[in-house]
């Protein structure tokens, strides 16, 4: 190696050695220069904090609620449409329509709504017979890539949705009661309530009167007495009767009555709430946090005033220098 290469590599690494003395130095003088201050420093943050403290009005942070509802006789659609509709209105502060529908008129409770369904393929499957082929074609074309796709194929099938506020400080429990209510007095899903519970009450009869018609044929068959009659609806026992396919039908029918009667539970309504909705003030973290923000503020304004007073005066010197 030539003396040359011998100077330039010495150079290089002396430059580079100054660089790092250069940041360690620059460093050291602004720790130091902290600890020196550091009256300053803790006056501007207990400032801050006090201001904060002083700022910071908690009936003014935004709230959230999050409902989960079941929605019966098909309505998912329904309810979703009617969703969207109060929160456009809600967004254009349509105080007619908020008002008639039992919200406040003097301010906007309802800042968003996000509902989506809870995903259950069991809602789905549960419509078709097990070798139905249409249910065959439906699982066999569902190839989902994307969370998104698989909620909104069959929005309308699913049973169960959560539906996510974020309210005004103005908004209370009392809000969520009235979404609730404006949902199940919409005049097409009052009328879908109506009639669903009605269906249900007329076959859980029927199913009843059947299952009891049943009882009977099975108590006279096992005393070898025939049932004759010339009522289509009650069955006739005779020498052929087939007695393992009569018992099999009563436990189906058996199975679909407590079905029937657990969907009575939900009828009432169409969309039925299923948890509590308490109202809470969301959390603003740290960086929503006045009393944390404007210390930091306070002394970051307090270095950076020092740090271009530093500069100023280094450029002065240069340039009295020169």
């Amino acid at each position: 190696m030539s003396n040359s290469d011998e100077i330039d590599l010495d150079s290089l690494l002396g430059k580079i050695n100054d660089f790092f003395r250069s940041i360690v130095v620059t460093c050291f003088n602004s720790i130091n220069y902290v600890f020196k201050n550091w009256i300053i420093i803790l006056v501007l943050a207990i400032l801050g904090g006090v201001l904060g403290y002083y700022q910071t009005d908690d009936s003014q942070l935004p709230q959230k609620a999050k409902l989960i509802v079941r929605t019966n006789y098909d309505s998912a659609e329904y309810a979703y449409s009617a969703l969207d509709l109060l929160f456009e209105k809600s967004k254009a502060k349509d105080t007619v329509f908020l008002g008639k529908n039992g919200f406040r008129s003097d301010s906007v409770e309802i800042k968003k709504i996000e509902a989506v369904p809870i995903i259950n393929f069991n809602d789905i499957t549960s419509k078709y017979e097990p070798n139905d082929r249409n249910l065959e074609t439906i699982l066999k074309n569902v190839d989902f890539e994307e969370e998104e796709d698989k909620t909104n194929s069959f929005k309308s099938a699913y049973k169960y949705h959560t539906i996510d506020f974020t309210l005004s400080p103005a908004a209370t429990n009392e809000t969520i009661d009235n979404v609730l209510l404006y949902l199940n007095n919409q005049k097409l899903i009052k009328e879908l309530a109506r009639v669903g519970k009605q269906n249900l009450v007329e076959t859980l009869g029927r199913n009843e009167e059947t299952f009891s018609q049943m009882n009977n044929i099975l108590e006279n068959y096992s005393k070898g007495q025939p049932l004759p009659s010339s009522n289509s609806q009650i069955f006739v026992v005779d020498k052929n009767f087939n007695i393992s396919h009569v018992l099999k039908l009563k436990m189906d029918l058996q199975k679909e009555n407590e079905l029937l009667k657990h969907e009575l539970v939900f009828a009432e309504n169409v969309v039925v709430r299923l948890n509590d909705h308490s109202v809470f003030k969301e959390n603003p973290g740290i960086l929503g946090n006045k009393m944390i923000i404007y210390p930091i503020f306070l002394i970051f304004i307090f270095l950076l005033v020092s740090w271009l007073r530093h500069v100023y005066s280094y450029l002065k010197g240069i340039a009295q220098g020169s």
